[in-house]
């Protein structure tokens, strides 16, 4: 009983001529380049006892000057991850197969 059920769902979709989709997922896995991570960081501190308001100055700008290049590479990289996001997202073309 049960292979005639089988073969006649066989002949079903054999004879039929409405053309049948396959469709396929894919997995992709999207990383920014290492060029991307550019953040410079201040390792080392002036000594605060001795500073001069010249030397304090020249920090903060040292300080802004890095914080302005991180954000930009921030930006950079969510930029190229939205990007893949939208190229991953668009519909998949279909691949139409008739018997």
């Amino acid at each position: 009983m049960r292979y005639v059920f089988i073969l006649s769902l066989l002949l079903l979709v054999g004879c039929s001529n409405q053309p049948f989709m396959l469709r396929s997922t894919q997995n992709v896995l999207v990383t920014p380049e290492e060029g991307m991570y550019n953040c410079e960081i201040v390792d080392t501190f002036p000594d605060t006892t001795t500073l001069t308001d010249t030397q304090v100055a020249r920090f903060i700008v040292t300080l802004y000057q890095n914080n302005v290049q991180c954000r930009n590479s921030i930006d950079a990289i969510r930029t190229f991850l939205e990007n893949a996001r939208a190229t991953i997202n668009t519909p998949p073309q279909e691949n139409q197969t008739q018997r």
